[in-house]
């Protein structure tokens, strides 16, 4: 390949810094090797880049200042919280869910060079991660173009990347956690990665949260051009311009409000890379060590943990250990009440959940008055660019206008592919689906999602002999009123999922055997809609018979809370209906008879091949 003059000047010049990306390469005079390493990686960037100027031009456009809730002034589009655009886009073969840690390790040239890129703009550094069926082998495959009507799913999960190192080899290894949803609108780049502008998903719950607020915003812009003499005479500005505006601007909200409490859940996952360059040097063993030791804390804890969690626990623990000493003392004291000294530990978790209330009604305060500011702006601008209450076409106002019709998604079933509904495997009245979506509705789902997740944990802590604890990315997400199970609750459970019953009552056993109120949940004042959005993700990574792939496309693609927590709820009775079975062959359910267990094995049999 020849290399341009640009080129070749750019090489003199990246070889003469100081490491780029903030890597903090070129501390010392870097030997022979290091050297071709360098340039080698240069070369690599520069024959992946788009165009050499556009890649080196720190006045173009980046998709980690697109990623924020704002747009810059100028754009040929509408600002909107909704749009993110030139997006880089990571296209594998399996998909991944917002709320949840993504250990990427990338080796193939046109990714590593994408990464690079991303990594020389500012934090935060995000992308979109895409599920492409069979991976690298479909990039480039016209049916599986990011198009509406074609093989590839169009609907995926921005991501943040948190830390990442750098190999001498150009590999990277990259600590990466879900933000949101996403749909492709319109493919800026296809080689030699695919960059797109996205869209923003918000479920249906979050929209009907923000209806009310954006109908005050229609009031006040509506009031103000009122006192203004009907907008700047205008003349009466209709009011179905007005309320045309109100969907658009309960999104918009929505997603101001969504975005400045994910900067709050974000708070302490951020904070160990924050400072220090955006890329560890992995030849800094150090430094590389460093980050091996959070990735080896973040396996089989999938979920990330809720900022308040680990406050509040340790304050749990410390009350529960209080307690505990105080009613020791209490009982070995002659003639005093055994509940004398109940209560000395409990001031200290008060004490915690006062601080974090704080924290947490500041957070809900703030997020508010931004939606507010939001939807007004929405309102504005919707008057603005449709003062007679018609539509228009195009990328940017599909964003901004009212929704007629569900968005584009290439979902399974418009792929062909065979998927089995909740419906088909729940009763009605535990789907609730002939109520329409609501908080209301995901709350009454979400209790039976932790019965269910109290049956399956009791399960299979009968099979390994053992009460192994759920992860505490989950436990953080339990409601803070069914946190103090009895110690029993879990065997209960399991022993009424084994004889085939509903294994118990909300909250019972959810957080194993033994559980106890040293064991906090959710922080009453995190906000229910938030708490119940981010179970509904959680749940799929709990659970070994949703696949990767497929199985986890199923959640992203979802229009709503509701819906995947119906998803998790079927996969959940498909899991707890195996164990059960499982435990009965093993002899260590009540089922000895010869022929109940000849009947439990046939049952495993079924469901195995029943697309378990």
């Amino acid at each position: 390949m020849a290399i341009s003059g640009h080129g070749r000047r750019l090489l003199r010049q990246r070889a003469a810094g100081s490491g780029e990306g903030g890597s903090g390469e070129g501390s010392g005079a870097p030997d022979e090797e290091q050297q071709l390493r360098d340039q080698a990686r240069l070369l690599n960037e520069l024959f992946y880049s788009p165009s050499a100027v556009e890649s080196d031009d720190a006045s173009g456009p980046h998709p980690s200042r697109e990623a924020a809730p704002s747009s810059a002034a100028g754009e040929a589009d509408p600002p909107s919280p909704l749009l993110l655009h030139d997006l880089p886009l990571w296209r594998v073969q399996w998909a991944a869910l917002p709320g949840n840690f993504e250990i990427t390790h990338v080796h193939v040239p046109h990714y590593c060079a994408m990464f690079q890129r991303l990594f020389r703009g500012p934090r935060p550094h995000r992308f979109g991660h895409v599920y492409l069926p069979e991976g690298s082998k479909n990039l480039g495959n016209p049916e599986y173009a990011l198009a509406p009507g074609t093989k590839a799913p169009l609907a995926g999960t921005l991501m943040e990347v948190l830390q990442a190192v750098r190999f001498s080899d150009g590999r990277l290894l990259i600590l990466a956690v879900g933000v949101g949803r996403f749909r492709a609108v319109r493919e800026t780049q296809e080689v030699p990665y695919c960059r797109a502008t996205v869209e923003l998903l918000l479920d249906a719950e979050e929209q009907q949260q923000f209806e009310g607020l954006a109908l005050q915003a229609v009031e006040s812009v509506r009031g103000g051009l009122d006192a203004g003499g009907g907008g700047g005479g205008g003349g009466e500005i209709p009011l179905t311009a007005l309320m045309a505006a109100v969907p658009s601007a309960a999104r918009e909200a929505a997603a101001v409000y969504c975005q400045a409490w994910l900067d709050y859940e974000l708070s302490e996952a951020r904070v160990e890379g924050a400072e220090g360059p955006a890329v560890i040097d992995g030849s800094r063993s150090g430094d590389a060590q460093v980050l091996g030791r959070r990735l080896a804390a973040i396996a089989g804890n999938e979920i990330m943990e809720l900022p308040f969690f680990q406050a509040l626990s340790s304050a749990a623990q410390e009350a529960a250990a209080g307690d505990a000493a105080a009613a020791a003392a209490a009982a070995g004291a002659a003639g005093n009440d055994a509940s004398s000294g109940s209560g000395s530990g409990s001031g200290v978790l008060q004490q915690a959940l006062a601080t974090q209330r704080a924290v947490l009604r500041q957070t809900e305060a703030a997020a508010y008055m931004l939606a507010t500011s939001a939807a007004a702006r929405c309102v504005a601008r919707h008057l603005v660019q449709h003062p007679d209450g018609a539509g228009s076409a195009g990328a940017a106002a599909a964003a901004s206008a009212p929704r007629s019709a569900p968005p584009a998604l290439n979902t399974a079933s418009e792929r062909g592919i065979a998927t089995q509904a909740p419906e088909e495997v729940l009763e009605a009245e535990e789907c609730l689906s002939s109520e329409p979506d609501s908080l209301a509705v995901a709350l009454r789902l979400e209790a039976a999602v932790w019965r269910e997740i109290a049956a399956v944990h009791g399960l299979a802590s009968k099979l390994r002999e053992r009460a192994a604890p759920l992860p505490e990315g989950l436990r953080c997400l339990q409601p803070w009123q069914l946190r103090a199970c009895d110690a029993g609750g879990a065997a209960a459970a399991a022993a009424a999922a084994a004889a085939g019953g509903e294994g118990g009552q909300p909250g019972e056993g959810a957080e194993g055997a033994g559980a106890s109120s040293g064991r906090p949940g959710a922080h009453p004042d995190y906000p229910a809609l938030r708490r119940v959005q981010r179970l509904s993700f959680g749940v799929a990574s709990l659970l070994a018979n949703v696949s990767a792939a497929e199985g986890r496309q199923a959640w992203v693609e979802a229009g709503s809370t509701c819906a995947r927590l119906r998803l998790g709820l079927a996969a959940l009775r498909k899991h707890r209906q195996v164990l059960a079975a499982v435990v009965a062959v093993e002899g260590l359910g009540d089922l000895e008879r010869k022929d109940a267990r000849a009947e439990s094995f046939i049952l495993i049999i079924f469901l195995l091949l029943s697309d378990y």
